[in-house]
């Protein structure tokens, strides 16, 4: 019979914004048995307006190889050639990023079985997971105001964005969202767009055919993780949205 206990503690972060961290450890019933593997963190964290509290492992091995591209990534300013080059850079990494993720959820007890088998119960579990792993950061006055001048539109600005891990597993969650839909609608393939810069998916991998609107799946997992992270979002998001496209498909 396993027992829990928790303890509190007040972290002043670096911005003098004062961060609860609540500790929790699955003990054994005898006192002098090793520790279990359910040893978990909470950490209690202010998002805008609203406080959330996210379940951690306390698991000091967990790692995640955060994705590196060799690419400055501002699509509408690099060469044709430079971002065919991503494109088939892009393509050959997803086997890569699905495992890191995998090995990544894996390393949360309460995940430990989780699978890639490209089936719906899998992002459901993957919804779950990704919403208590992903984050915000606060965007600095410098990062605002090259927002507000590259902007066409007198629009107000978020404050917040994901951290750069939380990018990175939005990227993982996206390529296995396109992973699965090319698994179960086999006519779909990978595309670049090059008619314009205009267009927000110039120089993007795409899914298509999905009729007049492709599919950037990277930057729509980037939404949903804006979603998961700030709590504006069920975790069942990731899933709805990919019954979304599903029928779309052809």
């Amino acid at each position: 019979m396993r027992r829990f206990t928790e303890c509190h503690a007040w972290i002043e972060c670096a911005s003098g914004t004062a961060v609860q961290v609540a500790f929790g450890i699955a003990l054994p019933a005898a006192s002098h048995a090793q520790s279990s593997e359910d040893e978990f963190f909470y950490v209690i964290e202010h998002v805008g307006p609203s406080w959330y509290r996210r379940r951690l492992s306390l698991r000091s091995h967990m790692t995640y190889q955060i994705i590196q591209p060799p690419f400055s990534l501002q699509f509408w300013d690099m060469p044709k050639e430079e971002l065919k080059e991503y494109f088939a850079w892009f393509k050959a990494v997803i086997p890569e990023r699905i495992e890191k993720l995998t090995e990544y959820i894996r390393q949360d007890p309460a995940y430990v079985n989780w699978k890639p088998d490209n089936s719906t119960s899998s992002l459901d579990a993957l919804g779950e997971w990704l919403i208590g792993h992903l984050s915000l950061r606060k965007r600095t006055e410098a990062e605002m105001e090259a927002m507000r001048s590259d902007s066409p539109h007198s629009i107000e600005m978020p404050n917040y964005d994901l951290t750069d891990a939380s990018y990175s597993l939005a990227f993982d969650a996206g390529v296995y969202f396109a992973q699965m839909l090319m698994a179960h609608h086999p006519s779909l393939s990978w595309t670049q767009e090059f008619k314009s810069r205009k267009s927000m998916d110039y120089g993007q991998p795409l899914l298509v055919p999905f009729g007049p609107v492709p599919l950037n799946p990277i930057g729509v997992s980037v939404s949903i993780a804006h979603g998961l992270a700030d709590r504006s979002r069920p975790a069942s998001r990731l899933r709805e949205v990919y019954e979304e496209w599903s029928r779309r498909a052809p």
